[in-house]
């Protein structure tokens, strides 16, 4: 599920502003963006079992940031702890980007899910050109 930012939980999110924090939440929200261009242009392909067109896979590229924005979200963790015998759970969020599909809950809202749409829109439009290239080469043996 997608958790709202309650009090508490917005309280552990992680500081974005720090240059270490956001270097980390780029570099993963790379790593996240290239999955899911990478599982969507690949899908198209193997369902046509051939190379789609340069304009199918451009409207595919454009569709990904927006289901991203829709879908992902920071990892919320349970961390459990004990303390004079009583359990206890504290949410925390991570900085991991997961799919709301995959992930138990993803933390979205604030900055959270701007950041990941500025990032990816940044990443597609930079690599556009050869990623368009590599997938209208697409051979189904690659695969």
């Amino acid at each position: 599920g997608v958790a709202a930012i309650d009090p508490k939980l917005r309280a552990s999110l992680p500081d974005h502003t720090d240059p270490d924090t956001s270097s980390t939440l780029k570099c993963n929200a790379c790593v996240a963006v290239a999955y899911e261009v990478h599982t969507a242009l690949t899908a198209v392909n193997e369902f046509r079992h051939k190379a789609a067109n340069r304009f199918e896979l451009f409207e595919i590229l454009e569709g990904v940031c927006g289901r991203m924005a829709d879908d992902y979200g920071l990892v919320v963790e349970n961390k459990t702890s004990t303390t004079d015998g009583k359990k206890r759970v504290e949410e925390s969020v991570s900085l991991d980007w997961r799919s709301s599909k995959v992930a138990p809950t993803v933390a979205r809202g604030e900055w959270i899910t701007p950041m990941l749409s500025q990032r990816c829109a940044r990443i597609v439009d930079k690599h556009e050109k050869k990623i368009l290239k590599e997938f209208t080469e697409y051979d189904i043996a690659d695969f």
